[in-house]
């Protein structure tokens, strides 16, 4: 349950409560979470372009004489492939690119389209080209190999760059992943849902049960008093007035229950014959014959209200004044056997001091006088 210090001005949150909410609704996390979901896969499906790969393989092999291969080869070619990866991605490869195919694309598009993998310590160069042609993305990356291997073997002295694998022609595209987006949209949904109950439940901070109001105005709930919604529409709600205009006539105002009464009902039985007027003969007659109706049980409802007003009104009077005589009687009793304590003690000490008896005269006491 969420409570607040007013010294501190801090909030504390029942994770049990927290629990129990998003439990109540579960349902709509599930919905939202299946509309992210459908959402960003349709998203994916038509929206975003696919894309298809196609990878090529070279090796480079650095030789110091012509008869055989090395240590120092392999240990030479290994260091020196992130040299002839940036070879690869060049300007002047990329442009030749362009210019041998005749693409519309600038250095810089080109150049995000092609990307160069080197193997932990292999020779080996994978040259990857993304496009969302998979024959023009074959294409780019056998020309790219083409002219980088004669580059690097300009650039670096290198006798030749050997071909692993040419360039594949893709058939599945490599994205969108449309699983993945599909995941990735259910969990949003859901977590999106699951945040607006929690900040409506803390940012809520009206009254709703009896420990509310001890937690948030440190006041103890003394009682409560129950409110049911009338049915019938408006004729309930003029039913529940008159319930309570013939309460308050308990106290002293039953006739003016009953005026208000027949205004009301007189009130209701002209507009209810003002809105037939207009309606066939017929109908008028039922409509007026139901009304009558209505007003002579609602009068005689009223009648009896009033006269069981009536009734409890005199019951409570005699209650009343028969209480205040209980209550009258009882102060002149205490009164009077006060009166005769005092005498009997103001006599006593007389006697003590004079050395006499006294006589008892005067007034009878209270018990006395009851006894008579």
């Amino acid at each position: 349950m969420e409570t607040r210090n007013r010294e501190s001005d801090e909030i504390e949150i029942d994770l049990r409560q927290i629990f129990d909410l998003l439990l109540h609704w579960l349902w709509l996390i599930v919905l939202c979470a299946v509309i992210g979901g459908g959402a960003a896969f349709l998203y994916s499906k038509f929206m975003v372009t696919e894309q298809y790969q196609s990878t090529t393989k070279v090796v480079v092999l650095t030789r110091e004489n012509n008869s055989s291969v090395t240590y120092s080869d392999v240990q030479l070619g290994t260091q020196l492939t992130k040299d002839y990866a940036e070879l690869i991605r060049s300007r002047y490869v990329l442009q030749e690119t362009i210019s041998e195919l005749g693409l519309n694309y600038t250095y810089e598009q080109l150049y995000g389209m092609v990307s160069v993998d080197t193997p932990t310590d292999t020779r080996i160069l994978s040259i990857t080209v993304t496009n969302p042609s998979p024959e023009l993305a074959r294409d780019i990356a056998n020309t790219v190999r083409t002219i980088s291997a004669q580059q690097i073997t300009d650039v670096m002295d290198i006798k030749a760059v050997n071909l692993v694998d040419e360039a594949n022609l893709p058939v599945n595209p490599s994205s969108p992943n449309k699983m993945k987006w599909a995941m990735t949209g259910f969990l949003a949904g859901a977590l999106l849902c699951i945040a607006v109950i929690v900040i409506r439940f803390i940012a809520d901070d009206t009254v709703k049960t009896p420990d509310d109001v001890e937690n948030f105005l440190g006041l103890s709930t003394l009682g409560m008093i129950p409110y049911e919604e009338g049915e019938g529409g408006q004729g309930g709600r003029k039913r529940r007035g008159i319930r309570q205009k013939d309460k308050s006539g308990e106290s002293g105002g039953g006739r003016e229950s009953r005026q208000e009464t027949h205004r009301g009902e007189s009130g209701s039985a002209e507009r209810k014959q003002d809105a037939h007027r207009t309606e066939p003969k017929g109908k008028q007659n039922q409509s007026a014959r139901k009304a009558e109706e209505n007003r002579e049980e609602t009068e005689s409802e009223a009648n009896r209200g009033a006269k069981r007003a009536e009734q409890e009104t005199k019951r409570e009077a005699r209650r009343e004044a028969k209480r205040e005589t209980q209550e009258s009687e009882r102060q002149e009793k205490a009164s009077a056997e006060h009166t005769d304590a005092k005498a009997a003690e103001t006599a006593e000490k007389l006697e003590e001091d004079l050395g006499i008896e006294i006589e008892e005269i005067g007034e009878p006491s209270f018990a006395d006088k009851k006894s008579k």
